[in-house]
């Protein structure tokens, strides 16, 4: 689960590789939390981007 304090701002979440290739793209405005399905992904680092009009949080994690 993806959570975040910016729920009135346009919010935007994005998942990448460690390599820095896209593989998902989210718009979650007017939410406070979002859930990303990792099941289908191999085991790796991979890094989740939140945007907020002009904060920009990012968390890095690994799938096992």
């Amino acid at each position: 689960m993806v959570q975040w304090n910016l729920s009135s701002e346009p919010t935007h979440i994005t998942l990448y590789t460690s390599k820095g290739i896209r593989l998902l793209e989210k718009d979650v405005t007017g939410k406070r939390e979002t859930l990303l399905s990792v099941k289908d992904l191999p085991e790796g680092m991979y890094v989740v981007e939140v945007v907020a009009g002009s904060v920009k949080l990012t968390q890095k994690f690994i799938r096992r």
